[in-house]
């Protein structure tokens, strides 16, 4: 039987005394979790993503770590240690992309460095309403 998200299944011989209730995730998540998960007593499948699959699984973890931080800081009282949090999240996500994309993170920085000496940073709030061209 099928509810949304969640699958119950008999456990054993036809039985319908115990049943197991599965939620679907169908995303990429940290490589200690599954062992957190068991060591809970709960069932965990799992598969190992490579090449454009990893990579693509990582650029939306990126999205999805961006808007759980975005909650974090518009949260109707923010947490400074939630917004930390997700603040450390997205940057793992990020060193992990750089690292499946063979960029060695130090060239990261590097490059963050470098186009901050040439056009700064996002600190100040300039926000950019529009850009007019001059006649001629």
């Amino acid at each position: 039987m099928q509810k949304g998200n969640k699958r119950t299944k008999p456990r054993g011989s036809g039985k319908r005394r115990a049943v197991i209730v599965c939620k679907n995730y169908g995303k990429l998540i940290r490589d200690g979790i599954p062992d957190e998960l068991t060591a809970k007593g709960l069932s965990v499948r799992t598969k190992t993503v490579r090449g454009r699959r990893h990579v693509d699984s990582l650029v939306l973890k990126l999205t999805e770590e961006a808007d759980e931080l975005k909650g974090a800081i518009r949260a109707g009282k923010p947490k400074r240690g939630d917004i930390v949090g997700e603040m450390g999240d997205l940057s793992q996500v990020l060193r992990d992309l750089a690292h499946v994309l063979g960029i060695p993170w130090r060239e990261v920085k590097l490059a963050r460095r470098a186009k901050f000496k040439r056009r700064g940073g996002f600190a100040g709030g300039t926000f950019l309403l529009s850009v007019g061209t001059p006649k001629k």
